[in-house]
């Protein structure tokens, strides 16, 4: 499926569907429910035991938004419910409520189920994308919220578009799944909603090995008994950038090097939004001489089921992911693409089978842990979190309607959003979206930068 980027100084166009603008598209909620499983979880999975690395996954939600083109939304609704429910017995932590930070009881209390239409055409939506308003497609707004043991674990929202087109939303713990798990989910719905379009291949789910694996500590167990998000209405924004065939291939020639001869597409796209973001950080900031903000770090979540660090495999379900956190000094900000590179390339590297092992020992569990907080929360730190969703299969999810017009795993209010966050996504073909959280000021100071600009495209939408 072909995909044309629309530039900002190439094509700007304003539809309007009796008499008010496109981005003017209300959506309006028509049911909400709990939604539990078509059969009840099985006594010997009615807890799910967290591995350490659930324990210290925070509190909030995983976020992405599907858009399929749809002639007539409304003949599949309730089949798609029906799939859904089935799916849900596959995945009993989903259907649950925590019960502390060690373990979700699985007592199929259902997850947030919503039917939703949207007053317009969704074609006209995707050729000009308000990231501001996407949230509209998500059964959940806001980062989770009141008593722990009664916040749903996942949530879905099904909204129809009057003139054609469905936006499947989900919202999906992110203390019980990581991007992976959601991948599995999208996957097992996709083929229990449409079985001809599967290969007939029964994948048993693991949700035990992790835990044995990886222990969980007492020292993590406690949750309290209420929870507010620290979360402040800020200045921050969001935009799309997509970089195309061409451009990730001269970039990824720029960056090579004798450590690096060949870094991947996401190391080189994730080090080069680093390395301007970072300067146009430094342009808007005063930076001082005390000390303060003379180092960046990039996270990039490191899944660990891989033979290579762990015994886990892919099929084990839960948020078993930890960071590798790459380093650059204040005085090296203006080094070559090359060079921001070989710090991801490293900080990636250093997450070897050593590293992991110690997440099954308690003391050096303990001490590693204190070293990733210190790195990811101290004030003096500019800090910038890389989620990459590329090669997840996302983009050619097939309910029966075909591969989704498009894939969204940002869709956060601006005003509410972790400044400094990139998220990766596949864009068609082997085109790569980028969608960059900045101050204000800094994006401002971004967008006038010709250098990141010959590689980033500003992208307002899609024609699929």
């Amino acid at each position: 499926m072909k995909h044309i980027i629309l530039r900002n100084n190439v094509v700007r166009r304003t539809r309007r569907i009796m008499g008010t603008e496109v981005n003017s598209m209300e959506v309006y909620i028509d049911s909400k429910e709990l939604l539990k499983p078509s059969s009840p979880t099985p006594p010997h999975l009615s807890t799910f035991k967290f591995s350490l690395l659930e324990q210290i996954s925070e509190i909030n939600y995983i976020q992405v938004i599907f858009f399929y083109n749809l002639s007539d939304g409304h003949q599949i609704s309730q089949h798609l419910k029906q799939s859904l429910s089935k799916t849900l017995i596959h995945f009993p932590p989903l259907a649950g409520r925590l019960k502390d930070n060690a373990s979700v009881n699985c007592n199929d209390e259902g997850i947030l189920y919503v039917e939703a239409r949207a007053d317009g055409a969704m074609t006209d939506f995707l050729e000009d994308i308000d990231v501001e308003k996407l949230e509209r497609f998500l059964p959940i707004k806001k980062a989770p919220k009141g008593r722990l043991t009664e916040i749903v674990q996942a949530a879905i929202q099904v909204t129809l578009f009057q003139q054609g087109g469905i936006a499947i939303g989900g919202c999906f713990g992110h203390k019980v799944f990581d991007a992976i798990s959601v991948g599995c989910f999208m996957w097992k719905w996709t083929g229990i909603f449409n079985p001809k379009g599967h290969a007939e291949v029964e994948i048993p789910f693991d949700f035990t090995t992790a835990s044995s694996i990886f222990p969980p500590l007492d020292k993590f167990s406690f949750l309290p008994e209420y929870f507010e998000p620290d979360v402040k209405d800020g200045t921050c924004i969001v935009k799309r950038f997509v970089f195309n065939p061409s451009a990730i291939k001269t970039l990824i020639a720029k960056a090579a090097s004798e450590l690096v001869p060949r870094p991947t597409r996401v190391q080189v796209i994730s080090a080069f939004v680093w390395k301007h973001a970072l300067r146009a950080f430094g342009k808007v900031n005063s930076i001082l001489d005390d000390g303060e903000r003379k180092v960046s770090h990039l996270a990039h979540p490191i899944n660990v089921r891989k033979p290579s660090l762990s015994p886990l495999s892919l099929n084990n379900i839960g948020s078993l992911i930890l960071p590798s956190i790459a380093t650059c000094d204040w005085d090296q900000r203006e080094d070559d693409i090359g060079g921001y590179v070989g710090r991801v390339y490293q900080a990636i590297a250093k997450v070897d089978k050593e590293y992991v092992n110690k997440f099954r020992k308690e003391e050096e569990a303990i001490g590693a842990i204190a070293e990733i907080t210190q790195k990811l929360t101290s004030e003096d730190r500019v800090v910038y979190i890389c989620s990459s969703c590329t090669k997840l299969g996302a983009d050619v999810l097939d309910f029966g309607w075909g591969n989704p017009a498009w894939v969204s795993a940002w869709a956060e209010s601006p005003t509410r959003a972790e400044n400094h966050h990139i998220v990766l996504m596949d864009s068609g073909g082997d085109t790569i979206e980028a969608a960059l959280v900045l101050d204000k000021s800094e994006m401002s100071s971004l967008l006038s930068d010709q250098e990141f600009l010959e590689f980033a495209i500003p992208a307002t939408g899609i024609f699929a």
